[in-house]
């Protein structure tokens, strides 16, 4: 399974539309734990918590408490908001 990590440009734009400073592709994907990645990549291919959880054998609990904190590291506030983000 590939690695989580949103790219360049994707960043810079969140980060400028947000009136941050620019942050790079590095820095997001040290972020994120390795479970949180593999959460956030499942979550990008379209799979719910429920299905999630089930493929990492854990709770749908645990994935929830995962995407809470995926979404707080990027800066966003919904998973299709993930989407904007690509694996590399």
């Amino acid at each position: 399974m590939g690695t989580f990590a949103p790219s360049a440009r994707a960043v810079t734009e969140l980060g400028c539309a947000r009136g941050l400073g620019v942050t790079t592709k590095r820095e997001h994907a040290d972020a994120l734990t390795r479970r949180e990645q593999e959460v956030a990549g499942l979550a990008n291919d379209g799979l719910t918590n429920p299905e999630i959880a089930g493929r990492l054998f854990v709770s749908q609990k645990t994935v929830e408490t995962h995407m809470s904190s995926i979404l707080r590291k990027l800066g966003v506030s919904s998973r299709r908001e993930i989407r904007r983000f690509d694996r590399s």
